[in-house]
């Protein structure tokens, strides 16, 4: 997950709100002295109180000191502080080995090609040729079908998601990823990129993707790959010339779109318009905003802008 620097004094300018109500607060005393609630005032002088007082507000902001993740049951400060300085965390045998072979790629293939609203990517080298597990290596737009969609909704990865989105969850962008053998044209090759170059939509600390291997995958056969703490820097300008997985892209339901015209998305914007006018020519959109809104499902909680 990629993210821009939105959030970054929050924990600085609520320390600074906290020093200036103490002054105030000793200002208003000094006001107050000589009256006739010296013994109010005498406790609020005390210094023991007082340093209870600076101990707790230190807790507080020291936890609160997260920005890409919020407070849950699910996360522990040492995993957080991983997610903060990385940008991605591992969690193992979240999902059952027998509950991802419902998703197995060659399992589901000769059901749901033919689904209307299903995007069928293939290797660009054998673009005429039939569906097959080595032509076809990527489905979109999952949720057209019930089980594949089914993985957005599984209550144990909500459980992580909402530690980074919070309780109101919409999916995104739904994905089946399969990696066959590389035709010798090196067309399978995936590009590092940045997710969010694709999405409209902000704040992106509060975006997550939940990625799941379907089989055991190495750096040999095409596993995911990250570089840590890249999700600190600028969103970048993109230009192009997988596995066996299944992912899903939350974000939180109170997210809202924005206008991408003129920025560095602009091109993938104009691309994904014409592309969908083009498969589905009765369907009106105005904008890029238009094409996620009819993507976006709500998976948990309430429902929200996107």
């Amino acid at each position: 997950m990629w993210f821009v620097p939105a959030a970054l004094s929050r924990s600085a300018a609520m320390f600074r709100r906290g020093v200036m109500a103490q002054e105030r607060l000793k200002t208003i005393v000094g006001h107050l002295k000589g009256g006739g609630i010296n013994n109010v005032i005498s406790m609020f002088e005390d210094k023991n109180i007082l340093e209870e007082v600076n101990k707790k507000i230190a807790a507080a902001q020291s936890k609160g000191g997260f920005r890409f993740t919020l407070d849950s049951c699910r996360l522990s400060d040492e995993q957080r502080r991983f997610y903060e300085d990385n940008g991605f965390i591992v969690i193992r045998n979240l999902v059952p080995l027998r509950d991802l072979e419902v998703y197995k790629y060659a399992n589901q293939l000769e059901q749901i090609v033919l689904l209307p609203g299903l995007v069928v990517m293939k290797d660009i080298s054998k673009v005429d040729a039939d569906h097959s597990e080595h032509v076809v290596n990527k489905l979109q737009e999952l949720y057209m079908d019930d089980v594949l969609f089914s993985y957005c909704t599984l209550p144990q990865i909500l459980d992580y998601a909402s530690s980074f989105c919070g309780p109101n969850l919409t999916a995104m962008h739904t994905m089946l990823i399969n990696k066959p053998p590389d035709t010798g044209a090196l067309t399978s090759r995936h590009p590092l990129h940045q997710d969010l170059y694709y999405f409209p939509f902000r704040p992106a600390d509060r975006i997550v993707c939940a990625w799941t291997a379907l089989e055991k995958v190495t750096r040999e056969n095409g596993c995911l790959v990250a570089i840590p703490g890249s999700h600190h820097g600028e969103l970048l300008e993109h230009g192009y010339p997988e596995w066996e997985a299944i992912s899903c892209h939350y974000a939180a339901s109170e997210c809202e779109y924005i206008d991408v015209e003129g920025s560095v998305q602009d091109p993938i914007a104009e691309e994904v318009l014409e592309i969908f006018r083009k498969r589905f020519p009765n369907i009106a959109v105005k904008n890029y905003a238009d094409v996620w809104k009819l993507r976006a499902r709500q998976v948990r909680g309430l429902e929200g802008n996107l």
